[in-house]
């Protein structure tokens, strides 16, 4: 939770494009300081500003806006014009960075940190081979500065030096460091994935809710045999810190979505 204290909730800042825009995650920095991130086609105008991105006839240009406890934006930084189902990003308070997770123009994942002034500190992206598609729901950024990302792919990614291949659509995990280094990057189910959220509990166990459509296989044991592409099913599956598996919980309501998980 933000102490509530930090933002003053009498005033209303309003972003328009003159044909379409979608606002898709938010967070807040114990500064105060708002952070969101949006995609727009053709301009962008915040009070009397008027922004032009770099392809301003794109169907996609996703922007990572930075406002002040005021709701006066302090500055738009520009990640790509790829089309996006989720862009999420995390105030990371140890580094005093923003991380976000996007994807650019050659289809890979791209994980950016960017400083308080709109720099970037530093990225890394998740390279598929072979016409891997890797579709890429949420972030957690743990207490002590690491990041966890949640996503799913069949064929082969990579990520720096580590490798991961499967022949089935796949869950996977990346788990980092502040500065970006790969800290534990694996597959850890097989199975149709819709939808993924993270988050990590003061052990470092990872706790993945995803909609499922078809089967769940973790470690060559089926936990899920139903098979229905017309219903998605809510599940939690728990991790180590080392991503083993633990266990799995099956929600039993199909046309279930999850839309976020948190721990008290």
């Amino acid at each position: 939770m933000h102490p509530p204290h930090l933002i003053d909730e009498n005033w209303i800042s309003t972003f328009h494009s003159n044909s379409w825009g979608e606002l898709f995650d938010s967070d807040i920095s114990e500064q105060g300081d708002i952070f969101f991130t949006l995609d727009i086609q053709d301009t962008l105008f915040y009070g009397d500003t008027l922004y032009i991105p770099p392809e301003p006839f794109a169907s996609r240009n996703n922007l990572l806006v930075k406002m002040d406890k005021n709701g006066q934006p302090q500055w738009l930084k520009y990640l790509d014009s790829q089309n996006h189902s989720h862009l999420p990003l995390k105030v990371n308070n140890i580094t005093d960075e923003t991380i976000v997770v996007h994807q650019d123009e050659e289809g890979f994942v791209r994980i950016t940190a960017v400083h308080e002034n709109g720099t970037t500190a530093w990225q890394e992206s998740i390279v598929g081979l072979d016409g891997s598609s890797l579709p890429t729901n949420d972030l957690y950024i743990h207490e002590n500065g690491e990041i966890f990302i949640a996503g799913h792919f069949s064929g082969v990614i990579s990520y720096q030096e580590a490798e991961i291949q499967t022949q089935t659509y796949s869950l996977f995990i990346l788990r980092i460091q502040p500065d970006g280094a790969v800290t534990a990057f694996q597959p850890v189910a097989d199975c149709a994935m819709i939808d993924h959220r993270v988050t990590v509990d003061q052990d470092l166990n990872v706790y993945v809710s995803s909609d499922i459509n078809g089967p769940l296989v973790v470690n060559g044991d089926t936990l899920n045999t139903e098979s229905s592409w017309n219903w998605e099913r809510g599940n939690l599956l728990k991790f180590d810190s080392s991503l083993v598996f633990q266990w799995y919980y099956n929600m039993e309501l199909q046309g279930t979505e999850v839309t976020f998980i948190e721990i008290e």
